[in-house]
Formats: structure tokens, sequence, C-alpha cells
């Protein structure tokens, strides 16, 4: 009884798919910077998805994302005046 209980449970459940992508494409656009609007589109849909991803648990990937998010366009910014 309790194998067949365990069975209908959502084997994602335990994972916040937003805030895990959020994550990775923050990271992806912090770690190699591409052009213009690849770079922002990246960062757009990163940050939308970490924010999404923090009213979900657990909310760990989805804070860095958001993290990564603001010093990515911090970066930005700063490589644009330099």
């Amino acid at each position: 009884m309790q194998n067949k209980q365990a069975s209908n449970q959502d084997p994602f459940a335990r994972y916040n798919i937003m805030g895990i992508s959020g994550f990775a494409l923050a990271f992806i656009d912090l770690a190699f910077p591409l052009s213009v609007v690849t770079g922002f589109s990246i960062w757009v849909l990163g940050l939308i998805l970490s924010i999404i991803g923090v009213f979900r648990k657990p909310r760990g990937f989805a804070i860095a994302g958001i993290i990564l998010s603001i010093i990515t366009i911090i970066v930005a910014i700063m490589r644009s005046f330099f």
C-alpha cells in the first residue's frame, strides 16, 4: 500500500524547475557574454524565471538567479562605460 502511494506523488514536486532554469540562464549570461540582443534576451528570461521561482519552494536557486541577474546588469552597465 505504501509503494502505491509513493508512486502517485510527483517526482518533480521537490524541485523548483523555474528557479533552477532562471539560475542557469543568469549564470550563462554572466559567464559567457554574448551579443547585445542575445545577452539581453537571456538576461530578461533568466530574471523572469527566477522571480517566478521565488514564489515556489525551495527558493535557493531562484534567489541566486535574481542575484546573478542583478550582478550581470551591473557588469553590463560598467562594461558599456569603460
